[in-house]
Parts: structure tokens; sequence; C-alpha cells
């Protein structure tokens, strides 16, 4: 008996290993860190998840700053954005984000 629990303990510790592994890779593979295809003529910026499997990402092409949100049903162009508006984004992080960016938008 004590070697039927000992082998049923090793069992779940190793799933649980497993598991925590997969986790840790899932995060590293949607963070990016094993992409390893650089373009010469594409960058990106930024990305901002919104679910496993949904984002929102800044990419720059050329002098272009494009917002795009990407779906499992395909990628969409949001809106085409300045350099200095992605500058204020970075910059405005600490204070009122939200209302400093639509009132920006508001006031044309």
């Amino acid at each position: 008996m004590d070697s039927i629990t000992t082998l049923v303990i090793q069992i779940v510790l190793f799933i649980a290993v497993l598991f925590v592994a997969g986790y840790f890779l899932k995060r590293l593979a949607t963070a990016g860190k094993f992409t390893h295809n650089k373009s010469k003529y594409m960058e990106s910026i930024d990305r901002y998840f919104l679910s496993s499997d949904k984002w929102i990402e800044i990419i720059k092409i050329g002098q272009r700053f494009l917002i795009l949100g990407v779906t499992p049903g395909g990628i969409s162009e949001i809106k085409e954005i300045d350099q200095e508006d992605l500058h204020e984004i970075q910059t405005e992080i600490n204070g009122n984000f939200f209302a400093s960016i639509l009132e920006k938008y508001t006031k044309k």
C-alpha cells in the first residue's frame, strides 16, 4: 500500500509540474519571446492583450503608425495615428490617461 501511495503522489506532482510549465511557456509565447521573424519594413511597437486570443497592436510601417485589432477571425485596421499621439500616450500613463485622450478628440 505504501508503494501505491508514493506512486500516486509522484504522478500528481508530475502532472502539476506539466501544468505549471505549460502555463509559463504559454505566457512567454504570447509575449512574443519565441518569435524570431524580423522584418525590414515593419516593426511591432506595442501590443495590448484583451484576452488570450485577441489583442490590439501598434505597428510602424515606414513613417506610418497603425493600430490593428487582431482576433482569430482576422486582422482589422482600427486607426492610423501620428508619432506625436504615440509619444503622448506613453507620457500620459501616470496622469488621467482616458480623460486626456477623450478631451483631445472631443475638442475638434
